[in-house]
């Protein structure tokens, strides 16, 4: 069903749809010689982004469990794949920013693979899931998160949604890297975008009333 030619998209969609599942539930596995094995190992660009789609789908249920586990180990295998084969798939690398939606721990491997794909998110129109959840972990990891977002900028301007944007970069300097969130400011204000002056604006009046008040206090 998955490969078959002449057949309607729904029917190779609903297969993989059920082909997740299986996976979930532990009926499918990364291993072996079974098909999703074989989709990842051969860097199926067209199912996988599918497969990607169908997992997002299940973001309702994105607290950490045992599936949304099995979710990120689908991720970092075939970032891991994508590595080894120094393949060139923006399309793949956009849809699996979807599943950014189910990081709650920000592990070495996590942000590896978010390097990686946040240049692409934009590619497949998927910038504005990074960056909604990029801002949701910004707090408590302020390094990591301004890392992904900087590469993210290396492919395209975050611009949507503009309040995920400079939630963003407040909680950032709220987090101590105020450096990090000027810098992301005036990087915007460089490609002509205003998206960022009024928090820009915002942070140096801080800043400046925080100097003062420790001159004061001398």
């Amino acid at each position: 069903m998955v490969y078959s030619e002449g057949l309607p998209d729904e029917v190779a969609e609903r297969a993989l749809q059920f082909l997740g599942l299986a996976y979930l539930e532990g009926m499918e596995s990364l291993d072996g010689s079974g098909l999703l094995s074989e989709l990842v190992s051969e860097l199926k660009v067209k199912e996988l982004s599918q497969l990607c789609w169908f997992f997002w789908t299940l973001r309702g249920k994105a607290e950490p469990s045992a599936r949304t586990s099995k979710i990120l180990v689908f991720w970092m295998r075939v970032a891991e794949q994508v590595r080894v084969n120094r393949a060139d798939v923006p399309e793949l690398q956009s849809a699996l920013c979807q599943l950014a939606v189910f990081i709650h721990n920000l592990t070495p491997d996590a942000v590896e693979a978010l390097v990686e794909a946040a240049p692409h998110a934009q590619v497949r129109h998927h910038g504005y899931v990074l960056v909604q959840n990029l801002a949701r972990l910004a707090s408590q990891y302020p390094k990591e998160v301004a890392t992904i977002f900087r590469a993210a900028m290396s492919g395209f301007l975050p611009d949507y949604r503009k309040e995920d944007v400079i939630g963003f970069v407040k909680r950032l300097a709220e987090a101590g890297e105020v450096e990090e969130a000027e810098w992301l400011c005036n990087a915007y204000a460089e490609q002509g975008s205003t998206l960022l002056k009024e928090t820009y604006d915002a942070l140096r009046g801080k800043q400046r009333s925080l100097g003062n008040n420790g001159q004061s206090a001398k």
